[in-house]
């Protein structure tokens, strides 16, 4: 598991590469086995993950997974990717902290 501070991770910091967040985050969620737990302070699961050229590693896990099911995963948002896994058997799961605002009655609007 790697951690970021955001998708904008800079050289050196927290590990990886830069800008390879997303990408990252797509070859994990193929990767999955058994669960994919997605958390945070909210989860925007029509984000699509892969934007621009793909790494050779992308590349060809697009491609296996393109021969195996006839997915794009290039086209493919977070929640189809979640989908498309639980199809496969994996569990997806998702954990989100953000909260409503409140009214100016101190109620949950």
């Amino acid at each position: 598991m790697r951690l970021y501070q955001d998708a904008l991770v800079g050289a050196g910091e927290l590990g990886g590469e830069p800008g390879r967040c997303w990408e990252e985050l797509c070859l994990a969620v193929l990767g999955a086995q058994h669960l994919v737990y997605v958390a945070g302070w909210s989860a925007f699961t029509r984000v699509r993950l892969l934007r621009g050229a793909m790494s050779p590693e992308m590349a060809a896990k697009a491609a296996e997974v393109r021969a195996l099911g006839g997915v794009a995963v290039e086209d493919m948002s977070l929640g189809d990717l979640l989908k498309y896994k639980s199809q496969e058997g994996v569990g997806c799961c998702s954990s989100s902290t953000a909260r409503r605002p409140r009214s100016s009655s101190g109620t949950r609007r």
